[in-house]
């Protein structure tokens, strides 16, 4: 999960120097995660079909060495058509490595740990922007390619090496219908589409973050480095406080930290009297956002029994989201700056609490009618 998100973090403190190199704006650059988000959301897609048909050993093995190609092409990339081109492998890497690490977090425990295994898996992710973030901020100091080696390609082949030392584990049993056919379940489809606009809402966030402290403060790419690693830092707190309730109240704690969230995003972008100030906000709004990934995965987890099928669709909607993140929060900076990215971002994350406290209003609706009939059908005395 380190070297997943690794491979994405380091467009936040280069993007504006990308920009400039190939003579683009911050916006357009920024799309680069688009493309990565449409690789990674439709190798997402296909490995729902493949959920169990191949051991997660072997998928994390695959994710971490496309990881490790794209992240060599990206630092020799001659143009940006180049870099965009390895900012594919990048997307399908991304999508194996985040679905068969959560998958194996839920196989692999024992059920009386998994929360506890799921929490510690998760957290490797802002890991990558704690250590990793001020690596890729010198590094892209010096230049902006060597980033790319310094951080994801480094943490890439860290990873395979430990994975090629654990001991295989036989992939389960192929998925059956109902498997292939998850996104019919109404749970699990309204899970999927909150975690899209969520993951969306987040994408963007961490997108744009970088180049609202440069643009806005004159912040330079080491202190930049070295002011989000800071905040990142507040996703383990934020991870681990929520266990105390994501077992028991896991929807109603993602629809709470969604709204905060919402509120929190708007703010950031429109909300900027010194960088002293954003830096907190952001250290504030990853504490939150520690939380709601942890429910977020805790509620998909339970919405089924095939758990390498749901981790596949968590996948395409983080994918997606980040495509979704980009080009919203493209559009948002072209017309009307770091306050309207704040605003359509936090719009996002609002999208992505609808879905969820329509599911509860129906379970809701659903108690009340089965005690209404069970005291229907209850014998007079």
């Amino acid at each position: 999960m380190f070297a997943a998100q690794a491979g994405v973090l380091v467009l936040a403190p280069t993007l504006p120097e990308v920009s400039r190199e190939f003579g683009i704006s911050t916006a357009a650059a920024g799309q680069l995660r688009l493309v990565s988000g449409i690789a990674g959301g439709l190798t997402a897609i296909g490995l729902v079909l493949l959920a169990g048909r191949v051991e997660l050993r072997r998928l994390l093995i695959i994710g971490l060495g496309l990881l490790a190609t794209a992240s060599v092409g990206s630092s020799l990339a001659p143009s940006f058509v180049a870099l965009a081109a390895a900012q594919l492998a990048i997307g399908c890497g991304l999508a194996v490595v985040v679905s068969a690490a959560v998958a194996a977090a839920a196989e692999w425990a024992p059920p009386d740990q998994r929360s506890s295994v799921l929490s510690w898996t998760l957290v490797g992710q802002p890991a990558a922007w704690v250590i990793g973030m001020p690596v890729a901020g010198v590094a892209a100091g010096i230049d902006w390619r060597l980033a790319w080696l310094a951080v994801p390609f480094t943490a890439s082949v860290l990873g395979l090496a430990a994975v090629r030392r654990s001991p295989p584990v036989p992939a389960g049993p192929a998925p059956g219908s109902n498997a292939r056919h998850l996104w019919k379940v109404p749970a699990v489809a309204g899970w999927a589409l909150g975690e899209l606009f969520a993951y969306a809402g987040w994408a963007g966030t961490l997108l744009y973050c970088g180049a609202l402290f440069e643009e806005s403060y004159g912040t330079s790419p080491a202190t930049l480095g070295l002011v989000l690693a800071v905040g990142a830092a507040a996703h383990f707190p934020g991870t681990f406080l929520a266990r105390r309730w994501v077992e028991r109240v896991p929807r109603t704690l993602l629809v709470t930290l969604g709204l905060a969230l919402a509120a929190g995003v708007t703010a950031f972008g429109a909300i900027r009297p010194g960088p002293a100030f954003s830096a907190v906000l952001f250290g504030a709004l990853v504490f939150l956002a520690g939380g709601r990934t942890l429910a977020g995965s805790t509620v998909g987890l339970h919405s089924s029994e095939h758990k390498v099928a749901v981790t596949s669709i968590r996948a395409a909607a983080n994918q997606f989201g980040y495509l979704l993140g980009a080009l919203a929060g493209g559009l948002g900076l072209a017309v009307g700056g770091y306050p309207t990215v704040g605003a359509v971002l936090g719009g996002l994350f609002l999208c992505g609490v609808l879905p969820h406290a329509a599911i509860s209003v129906a379970t809701r609706l659903r108690a009340a009618s089965a005690a209404e009939q069970t005291l229907e059908l209850a014998p007079v005395k």
